[in-house]
């Protein structure tokens, strides 16, 4: 879904030395209170709606305002080709049944972005699987998926690994709507360090899954493969499907680095998305600021009476902005 007049962020001081924001009233289409401030995005980006609860596209320098705050991101890559077409031959599946896209009412992104998974009746592995070209200089990555487990008895994972595993392989599998990981496996020759992994509630039973990694020094293999996984009630990755019950898929995104961003839809090329970029200008008087977070928590800064201020690239989102 593409947002066509979604917010631009600009604002002039209107009260001198005072300044406030609160980015809420932005979402009504309303200015801040006070201050200056500009921003700028070289490039598309997503953002979770929260009227509708689907993951939507903006514009270039289109501010992205979620529920809980201003998404201020730093610059990053999706590696995987095809991100929410797994019938693509970038995606190889084993002992899957020929993924089915689901129709608008249940996908991510509006129409036929998420996929079920169906596991076979083969008592083995079921997953599907994207090897991506990595830079031995990037040794921490960072592989989420958004999932809903409709059925009962499965659960829902995701591995990293090189050399078909042999080399190096981090795994996890969660029972989604509980979040808890039932089971976990570091294998490989070279094996490699299990930073974090977890699962966030996007929205409408849609969860976040992820995993982030770091491979060993001496792992040189390139091709970094990404799996989804399907897994037995027990966390168990070898079972026997039904060729009925599965997990649905949508969201796929590898990316170097230990941050978990805003998804990269891709189709036939890995895709960029540019850094977020928001300056304010400081009115006369005013040194400190207060950063607060969508949860609630805050940090104090120092600032330039007259200058700018840059917000710094984050995780977390701005909730609002007030001088000291």
């Amino acid at each position: 879904m593409l947002a066509t007049n979604a917010t631009r962020l600009t604002a002039t001081a209107t009260r001198g030395r005072r300044l406030a924001f609160d980015w809420q009233p932005l979402l009504q289409g309303m200015t801040p209170r006070a201050g200056s401030v500009a921003f700028s995005r070289a490039s598309a980006a997503t953002y979770l709606d929260a009227g509708t609860g689907l993951i939507t596209s903006v514009l270039s320098n289109v501010a992205r305002i979620e529920a809980d705050g201003l998404l201020i991101e730093p610059a990053d890559e999706n590696m995987l080709l095809h991100s929410d077409n797994y019938t693509n031959a970038a995606w190889t599946n084993t002992n899957i049944v020929t993924p089915i896209a689901l129709d608008g009412t249940d996908g991510l992104m509006g129409t036929n972005t998420m996929y079920k998974l169906r596991a076979t009746t083969t008592n083995g592995n079921h997953h599907i699987q994207q090897s991506a070209t990595r830079s031995l200089s990037n040794r921490t990555f960072t592989l989420y998926a958004h999932v809903r487990v409709p059925d009962g008895g499965l659960t829902a994972g995701l591995a990293m690994q090189t050399a078909g595993g042999s080399q190096s392989r981090a795994r996890v599998n969660y029972d989604v709507a509980s979040g808890t990981l039932v089971s976990s496996a570091i294998l490989g020759s070279t094996p490699p360090v299990l930073n974090a992994s977890g699962v966030q509630l996007v929205t409408g039973g849609v969860y976040r899954l992820w995993l982030t990694a770091t491979l060993s020094a001496s792992d040189s293999v390139v091709s970094l493969e990404s799996q989804i996984l399907l897994g037995n009630a027990a966390g168990s990755i070898s079972f026997a499907g039904n060729n009925t019950n599965g997990v649905h898929v949508g969201g796929v995104q590898l990316d170097a680095g230990d941050l978990i961003t805003s998804y990269i839809p891709t189709t036939t090329a890995r895709v960029s998305r540019a850094a977020d970029v928001c300056t304010i200008t400081i009115p006369t008087g005013v040194n400190r600021l207060r950063l607060t977070y969508g949860d609630l928590t805050a940090d104090t800064v120092s600032v330039t009476p007259g200058g700018t201020y840059v917000l710094p690239a984050s995780t977390k989102k701005y909730r609002s902005i007030t001088s000291l």
